[in-house]
């Protein structure tokens, strides 16, 4: 009785975060003027490709630097028409979603349970709309996580070197997209070398000369400018800043997202080391994510968007970890045997509340309220 009560509060938080999130895109989506720098930077930059000019120009004071992976695509969408602000949103929205569609995945995968499945994808939509930017607003971050989670995936459960080899395309692409993947790149490669075989030599190959074949083709094609935006701004803003990565573990890690941080660590105390095996690739990925918003944090172009990956990945690890810890201390040896649902059911709805708690309720209020007709 009391698993059937929780599982049913676990299903109404999810449904509500699937509400919040919904109900707030569609306050955000169809307003017709730019509402973050990023976003007018990127509708600036796909017009240009659109008449055939381009992409970069000398960049205006305080202007935020761009990768070419966002306008390049809305630019594809747009065709021979100029690019229209809700064409920039629909990708936007479009990659949050399946963010959260993939990491729903990834746990039924790793986890075998729909329900925390569910509850997994959920809380990333929650995380995305509102511990970063609001829900459809478009930011590059978004589609940057689709694609290295589409990798990660194909690395995980495609086996021998062509799996590391056809994974490395999207994450190599994901770079061009936001450099926060090249974390992600780090990542994949500690954890293919941790596995000691060929796979580790095929991706490093591949992702190597897919982005050095990226970075010149970049060079050559998008004007001058490309070196700046890529690599001169971010590096000319870089700045210490001692608060930032207290703030980040303080605030975002250990308050908003505790529930799934404390999974993580606990998961560091047993015999089968959370980093190891094919399974361990997702702890990788995580640590680089986090190590990743640290260095975010040391930027003067700094924005809260730049923790998305960060939020994202512990929103995935956490439910895993928290699986394997609770089998574990249900009495078995064996980590991957079925037990201590209870306690993860209960964990999950600590996790929603610790994230609505965070939120301002200005923010999710107002979602609430528009579920409800004459509200």
């Amino acid at each position: 009785m009391f698993r059937l009560a929780l599982r049913v509060l676990v299903m109404l938080a999810s449904l509500l975060a699937l509400t919040l999130f919904i109900t707030s895109a569609r306050r955000y989506v169809p307003r017709g003027h730019t509402v973050d720098p990023v976003e007018a930077s990127i509708l600036e930059s796909a017009a240009r490709l659109v008449r055939h000019e381009p992409m970069y120009v000398e960049p205006v004071k305080g202007q935020p630097p761009l990768m070419p992976g966002f306008a390049l695509c809305v630019a594809a969408i747009a065709g021979d028409l100029p690019p229209e602000l809700w064409q920039v949103r629909a990708l936007g929205l479009g990659a949050t979603v399946l963010v959260a569609i993939l990491v729903a995945l990834i746990v039924q995968l790793e986890c075998g349970s729909w329900m925390l499945a569910f509850a997994g994808g959920s809380l990333t939509l929650l995380g995305q709309g509102f511990l970063a930017s609001p829900p459809g607003i478009a930011r590059p971050e978004s589609l940057m996580l689709a694609l290295a989670l589409l990798a990660i995936m194909t690395i995980r459960h495609v086996p021998g070197a062509i799996g590391a080899l056809l994974g490395a395309i999207p994450l190599a692409a994901a770079v061009f997209v936001e450099p926060q993947a090249a974390w992600f790149v780090l990542g994949a490669a500690v954890s293919l070398a941790l596995e000691r075989n060929r796979r580790f030599a095929a991706f490093a190959l591949t992702a190597g000369l897919l982005v050095a074949a990226g970075y010149i083709a970049s060079s050559r094609w998008l004007g001058p400018w490309f070196n700046f935006e890529a690599w001169d701004a971010p590096t000319q803003a870089l700045q210490f800043r001692a608060l930032g990565p207290v703030r980040f573990v303080g605030d975002l890690l250990l308050r908003t997202l505790g529930v799934w941080m404390m999974a993580a660590l606990l998961s560091f105390s047993m015999a089968t080391e959370p980093w190891l095996g094919r399974s361990g690739i997702w702890m990788c990925m995580g640590i680089s994510a986090l190590v990743g918003g640290l260095v975010a944090t040391q930027s003067r172009a700094f924005a809260p968007e730049a923790f998305l990956p960060s939020i994202v990945l512990v929103l995935l690890v956490g439910p895993l970890m928290i699986q394997r810890v609770t089998r574990h201390l249900a009495a078995w040896d064996d980590p991957d045997r079925p037990g201590g649902e209870n306690v993860v059911l209960a964990a999950v709805l600590l996790q929603f509340a610790a994230i609505l708690a965070a939120v301002p309720i200005e923010r999710w209020l107002p979602g609430v309220l528009g579920a409800w007709p004459g509200a």
